[in-house]
């Protein structure tokens, strides 16, 4: 998945410290660096840089990106919060680093579950 090996460095587009998960995926860019464009069903909160050495994949770089659906957290938090499993995709916001494979987020929620910040906005009321 990606080009891992040549990233420097890991953007927030929000913070994500305090959220239980977010979804890592691939994105397909024409750029190294910079946000890539993503859809709009989906909140990007994080993207990889690449740095000068990485290679195009035909016509694209291949990158690392962290998201939420549209529908986190209410199809993963309990009526008062808790979040105590996640997507297939899910990993800790804490373990994401350049170069680094990050850690799947349920074990760790099945065994201390984390709280959904309540000043986190849903994904549906961003403008």
């Amino acid at each position: 998945m990606s080009d891992m090996k040549n990233e420097c460095d890991i953007v927030w587009v929000h913070p994500a410290a305090d959220l239980p998960f977010v979804r890592e995926k691939r994105a397909y860019s024409g750029r190294r660096t910079g946000a890539p464009k993503w859809p709009k069903h989906e909140r990007l909160i994080g993207y990889a840089e690449l740095g000068k050495q990485a290679k195009r994949n035909l016509w694209y770089f291949e990158r690392r990106v962290w998201v939420l659906h549209d529908t986190d957290p209410s199809s993963y938090a309990d009526d008062d919060g808790m979040v105590n499993f996640a997507p297939v995709e899910g990993v800790l916001p804490e373990s994401v680093q350049p170069q680094v494979v990050s850690t799947s987020a349920s074990p760790v929620l099945r065994a201390h579950p984390k709280q959904w910040p309540p000043t986190f906005p849903l994904v549906s009321s961003l403008p």
